[in-house]
C-alpha cells in the first residue's frame, strides 16, 4: 500500500506539470490564412464555425459583383487633410481621425500601464529587448524609417499573393527582421517618454491641498492620461494600422495596393470633454466619392459612463451607377494593447475569442456570418465588436498577431451597426455590457469551482482593502474547512506506522505467496480500523482547488498591479527576488518531516515532490505563491498542534 502511495504522489507531481504546461508554457499561434491570401482564395479555404457553404459563397459573390457590369462606377475617393479629434471621458482618452475614420489612441484612465511604484512585466520585458534609454530624436526618426519601409515593402510586395516562392518567404523573413526590433524599440521609446513626462509633473506639483486647484486637476488629468494602459500599440500607429479603420479595394489595383483608406473629414471639434451630464454624444465623420455621386457616413456614439460605443455606416449612392467596389471594411489589429509584447500562452493567452452558436471560439477563421461577437484581448484587455454581421478572422504573418475585419456592403441605402467595449475583461463591466461577453474570462476546466472562490476573494477583498490580506484570509478559511480531512489523515498515517512492524513480519512470511499475503494485510487493516487511503485522499481532494487557483489569481484584472507589503507590487506577476517561493519550499520540508510516515521511500518521494513544486512555483504568480505559502504555514501549525496534544495523550495514558 506503501508503493500505492508513492504512485499517488508521483501522479500528483506529473499533474502538476501538466497545468504548468497547459497554462504556463508558450503555446504556438493557430496556423490560419493570413493577410498574405487574397480575399477570394480566402473566403474559399476558409471554415466558418458555422460550416456554411452558403456564407462563403456569398462572401464570394459580393466581392466580385458587378465586375463585369457595363453600367459600372469605378470609386475614385476624394483626397481630405488629416484631423484629429481627441475625445476625453472620466474613463478614457480617445483620439480620433479622419484617416480611415479610426482610433490612433485609445488610452485607459483607471488602469495604468505605468504605475509609478514600480517597472511592471511588460516594461522589463520591452527593457531587455530595447535598452534603458529612449531613443533619441534622429534614432527614433530611423527607427520609424525602417518600420514604414519594412512594412510597405510587404504591402506592396507580398500583400494579396497566392503563392509565395522560398525566395519571397525568405525576404519577408529579412523584413520581420527588420520590423521587429524596431518596433519594440519604438514602443519602449513611448513608455520611457510617458514614465519621465509623468514623474516630471508629479515633481513639479505643490503639495496637494483642499483648495481644489484647477491647475492642479489639470496635472492629475495629464498623468491618469500619460500612465493609463493603451490598447493601441505605438508602433501600429507609425505604420497607419489604426484601431477600426475604414478601408475599400479597388478592383483595378494591383494586389498589394488593392486596400485604401477612406479619407474623411468631420465637423467636430479638436477636444472634446464628456462628462456624466452630457449623455451620449456622437462623433460623425463623412466622405464622398465620384464629385459627391457616393456618401459615406460612419458615426460613432460614445457613452462618457461607460466603455461602450456603438458605430454605425450609411451609405448613399445618388447616381444610376452600380458601384464597382462590392463593400467597405473596418479593419482591428493587428493584436491590441500588450498582446504582441507579452510572452505566449503565459497565464492567458492573448489573442482571438468569438461567440458562435453559444460557444466562445478562439480559432474562428476566415469568413463568418453567425458569429455573435468577435472581439480582440490581451491578458486583461479586450476590444470586441458585437453584432450578427460579416467577419473575416485571421493571423498577420509581417506583425504576428490577429485581426478583425467587419464587411459593410457599399449598396445605396445600406445601413449597418455594431456595439463596441474597448475597455478591461472586470467581469462585472462585461456582464453589465452583456451578449455573454463575460465568457473571455476563461476559469477553466474547475470553473465551478473557480468562480465561487473569486466571489468569495473580492468579498473579503471588500472588507480588508488588501488582496495580499484576502489571499491569506482565503487560505486559512480553506484549510479550516478541510481541518476535519486533516486531522483524519494524520490519523490514518499514524496508524500505518503502527501496523507497519507487523506488515514486515507478513511481507516476510509470505514472501512467496502474492495473494495469501494481500489477504493478510487486508485482514491486518480491518482489525486495527487502518484506510491505506486515508493519508493522500484528503490531498487528492484538494488539488482541484490549487487548480483552480492557478486559473483564477493570475487572470482576473482585480489582481492586476494589486500590491501586498514591501517588494510584493503585483500579486499577478512573479516574485521578483524569489522570496515568497523560496519561503514556500522551506515550509513545505518542515512541514514533511514533521508528518508522519509509515515509508522512508514515501518520505523521500514527498520530498521532493516539495523541491520540484518550489521550481514550478518561482514563475508563478506571487499571489498563487502567497496563497500556498500561508497554506503550508497554516497545515504546519495544525501538524505541531496534532503532535503536542498526541504527546500530551500519551503522557496521560503513562501515568
Amino acid at each position: 500500500m506503501e508503493t500505492k502511495n508513492l504512485i499517488l504522489a508521483v501522479v500528483l507531481v506529473i499533474l502538476v506539470m501538466m497545468v504548468y504546461n497547459y497554462f504556463f508554457a508558450p503555446k504556438p499561434k493557430p496556423k490560419a490564412d493570413d493577410l498574405t491570401t487574397s480575399q477570394t482564395e480566402l473566403a474559399e479555404k476558409s471554415q466558418p464555425a458555422s460550416s456554411s457553404e452558403d456564407a462563403v459563397k456569398k462572401y464570394i459573390e459580393r466581392q466580385m459583383v458587378s465586375k463585369d457590369a457595363g453600367n459600372s462606377l469605378e470609386l475614385q475617393a476624394e483626397e481630405n487633410p488629416e484631423k484629429e479629434i481627441v475625445v476625453q471621458t472620466d474613463l478614457f482618452t480617445a483620439v480620433f481621425s479622419t484617416d480611415g475614420g479610426a482610433i490612433k489612441s485609445f488610452r485607459l484612465r483607471r488602469y495604468k500601464d505605468l504605475p509609478p511604484e514600480f517597472r511592471t512585466a511588460k516594461e522589463k520585458l520591452l527593457r531587455d529587448a530595447a535598452g534603458d534609454e529612449p531613443l533619441n530624436e534622429f534614432q527614433l526618426a530611423n527607427a520609424r524609417k525602417t518600420l514604414s519601409e519594412a512594412y510597405n515593402a510587404f504591402r506592396e510586395n507580398y500583400l494579396g499573393k497566392r503563392e509565395l516562392t522560398s525566395e519571397e518567404e525568405d525576404k519577408i523573413g529579412e523584413l520581420v527582421e527588420q520590423f521587429g526590433p524596431a518596433a519594440k524599440r519604438v514602443y519602449n521609446t513611448d513608455l520611457l517618454k510617458r514614465r519621465a513626462t509623468a514623474k516630471r509633473i508629479r515633481e513639479s506639483m505643490p503639495p496637494e491641498d483642499d483648495s481644489g486647484d484647477s491647475y492642479q486637476d489639470e496635472n492629475w488629468r495629464r498623468i491618469e492620461q500619460l500612465e493609463g494602459v493603451e490598447l493601441v500599440p505605438p508602433y501600429l500607429s507609425e505604420i497607419g494600422e489604426y484601431m477600426l479603420q475604414t478601408v475599400y479595394q479597388s478592383h483595378g489595383s494591383e494586389a498589394g495596393k488593392s486596400f485604401k483608406t477612406v479619407q474623411f473629414e468631420t465637423s467636430a471639434p479638436e477636444r472634446i470633454t464628456l462628462n456624466s451630464a452630457d449623455g451620449v454624444q456622437t462623433l460623425r465623420f463623412e466622405t464622398s466619392f465620384n464629385e459627391g455621386a457616393i456618401r459615406l457616413t460612419k458615426e460613432y456614439r460614445i457613452d462618457p459612463d461607460s466603455y461602450t460605443l456603438d458605430l454605425s455606416y450609411e451609405v448613399q449612392n445618388s447616381s444610376s451607377a452600380t458601384v464597382e467596389v462590392p463593400s467597405f471594411e473596418t479593419w482591428l489589429g493587428p493584436d491590441i494593447g500588450s498582446a504582441g509584447i507579452e510572452q505566449k500562452g503565459r497565464y492567458s493567452a492573448g489573442g482571438i475569442a468569438a461567440l458562435g452558436e453559444g460557444n466562445i471560439l478562439t480559432d474562428a477563421f476566415g469568413f463568418n456570418d453567425l458569429l455573435d461577437w468577435a472581439a480582440l484581448q490581451d491578458r486583461y484587455f479586450i476590444v470586441a465588436l458585437v453584432a450578427k454581421e460579416d467577419w473575416l478572422i485571421g493571423s498577420n504573418p509581417f506583425l504576428g498577431g490577429y485581426y478583425l475585419r467587419w464587411v459593410v456592403p457599399a449598396s445605396d441605402g445600406m445601413k449597418s451597426s455594431v456595439r463596441l467595449f474597448a475597455g478591461p475583461k472586470d467581469i462585472d463591466q462585461l456582464k453589465k455590457f452583456g451578449d455573454g461577453l463575460e465568457r473571455v474570462v476563461d476559469f477553466g476546466w474547475f470553473s465551478f469551482i473557480s468562480e465561487p472562490l473569486y466571489v468569495i476573494l473580492k468579498y473579503i477583498y471588500s472588507l480588508l482593502g488588501n488582496y495580499g490580506l484576502a489571499i491569506i484570509v482565503l487560505a486559512l478559511l480553506i484549510k479550516i474547512v478541510f481541518y476535519p480531512l486533516t486531522v483524519k489523515q494524520t490519523k490514518s498515517m499514524k496508524k500505518m506506522q503502527l501496523v507497519q512492524p507487523k506488515m514486515k513480519e507478513l511481507r516476510e512470511r509470505y514472501k512467496n505467496d502474492k495473494e495469501r499475503l494481500n489477504k493478510e494485510i487486508m485482514e491486518l487493516y480491518k482489525k486495527h480500523e487502518v484506510n491505506p487511503m486515508g493519508g493522500c485522499l484528503p490531498m487528492l481532494i484538494q488539488f482541484p482547488i490549487l487548480i483552480a487557483l492557478i486559473r483564477v489569481l493570475p487572470i482576473v484584472i482585480d489582481l492586476r498591479q494589486a500590491p501586498f507589503i514591501l517588494w510584493l507590487h503585483d500579486l499577478s506577476e512573479p516574485d521578483p527576488y524569489y522570496i515568497t517561493p523560496i519561503l514556500m519550499g522551506v515550509a513545505m520540508i518542515v512541514q514533511q518531516k514533521l508528518t508522519p510516515s509509515s515509508d522512508p521511500k514515501q518520505a523521500r518521494m514527498m520530498l521532493m515532490m516539495s523541491v520540484v513544486f518550489t521550481f514550478f512555483f518561482l514563475n508563478f504568480s506571487s499571489g498563487l505563491v502567497l496563497y500556498w505559502l500561508c497554506g503550508t504555514v497554516f497545515q504546519l501549525i495544525q501538524q505541531l498542534i496534532m503532535n503536542k496534544r498526541d504527546e500530551q495523550a500519551k503522557a496521560v495514558s503513562t501515568t
